[in-house]
């Protein structure tokens, strides 16, 4: 059991899991005496824990749980859910790879330079070794330089044969494929028949 705060203080914290708590056993039916007589925690820290004065540690979320029938998250959370859908997962949707990269671009261009740093340096860690070393990574990050350039450069017919090459399922390997991106071929010229 953690003391919470004191009124002036109050911990947010302590009062979810009170008001949490105070809801599960009336859900269950229970007064605090019985809650008491089944987990063996005292009324007095009982009444403590549903007036947000103290956190119940491990072992008594642990009972608490149990005994009300529902899980340690429901106390600490508010939900059951192993994972509540976070602002993120609203955030980039769960559109394909390529509308979430993109959306995923934009909110980062949002972040302060420290904080895409941070970013980076944490995204550098987990994908290395999915890509297979630094060196290719930093192999298939050349080809983003170069459709960006390529977009720099050529303007709007770029911009159609991006959208063309991102069509389909298999939009990530294709945007990662160097040749992806080339331009069509000319289409060949019509002779001019005398006439």
């Amino acid at each position: 059991m953690t003391k919470a705060p004191t009124d002036q203080e109050s911990d947010p914290l302590a009062q979810q899991i009170g008001s949490e708590l105070a809801s599960a056993r009336r859900e269950k039916g229970l007064s605090v005496s019985e809650l008491h007589r089944t987990t063996g925690i005292s009324r007095t820290v009982l009444q403590g824990y549903e007036a947000g004065r103290y956190k119940p540690g491990a072992r008594e979320l642990r009972l608490l749980s149990e005994a009300l029938d529902c899980s340690p998250n429901r106390l600490l959370f508010g939900h059951d859910e192993f994972r509540k859908r976070t602002s993120v997962d609203e955030l980039l949707g769960d559109q394909n790879s390529a509308i979430r990269a993109a959306r995923f671009a934009i909110v980062f261009q949002l972040l302060t330079n420290e904080e895409q740093r941070a970013v980076l340096s944490l995204l550098s860690l987990l994908v290395e070794g999915r890509a297979g070393g630094r060196e290719q990574l930093a192999k298939q990050l050349s080809v983003v330089d170069a459709v960006v350039a390529n977009l720099e450069t050529r303007g709007p017919a770029a911009e159609e044969d991006l959208l063309r090459v991102a069509g389909g399922d298999d939009t990530l390997r294709k945007l990662l494929d160097p040749s992806a991106i080339a331009p069509p071929p000319p289409e060949p010229r019509k002779k001019k028949r005398d006439g």
